[in-house]
């Protein structure tokens, strides 16, 4: 979908359903010991308790059965339906992915306001690599000094530090490990 044709379903959406999210930021994601999935899983936490829904069905961002199996021992009653690209296969969590995707959208514009032209922020775009890397060239040390939008454990991130000969600091300088 276009950006303008996921605006509109937006709309109609926060018009018929009650929507709420939770945005999981670098920032948390540069404090936090834990990974990604498990910070995504406290936020749905988060929903489940506000909602509290008999059934859920999520397109999984950890291996479906162990999902699954957290999400009975966290709420036993709760009827849980997991599976990989799940918006491929249920039209509630197509929409959700629409809704998703829109908030991403306003807080991708939101950060570029801020921190100039970081194209989409996804690893596969090219304007993000090139922005990535100019953040790095503008502090060579490059391990406090990025944007504070910029994940610190990302992979694209090292990537960019390898090929451009980044060597690091010792394990107890940096700020994520």
């Amino acid at each position: 979908l276009t950006r303008k044709a996921r605006d509109r379903i937006f709309d109609r959406l926060t018009g018929l359903f009650q929507i709420r999210h939770e945005l999981v930021t670098s920032s948390d994601i540069n404090r936090s010991k834990s990974n990604l999935n498990r910070l995504e899983y406290e936020a749905l936490l988060r929903l489940l308790h506000v909602f509290q829904p008999g059934r859920l069905v999520v397109d999984a961002f950890m291996p479906p059965q162990k999902l699954s199996a957290e999400l009975k021992c966290d709420f036993p009653n709760l009827t849980v339906v997991a599976e990989w690209k799940a918006d491929e296969n249920h039209l509630i969590v197509s929409a959700a992915s629409i809704v998703a995707k829109v908030i991403r959208d306003r807080e991708v514009d939101r950060l570029k306001a801020k921190f100039g032209d970081l194209g989409s922020g996804y690893p596969s775009d090219p304007k993000t690599n090139v922005w990535l890397r100019a953040q790095l060239l503008k502090n060579r040390l490059a391990f406090r000094g990025l944007p504070s939008c910029v994940r610190l454990k990302w992979r694209t991130l090292d990537r960019l530090r390898r090929e451009d000969g980044y060597c690091e600091p010792p394990d107890d300088k940096l700020p994520y490990r």
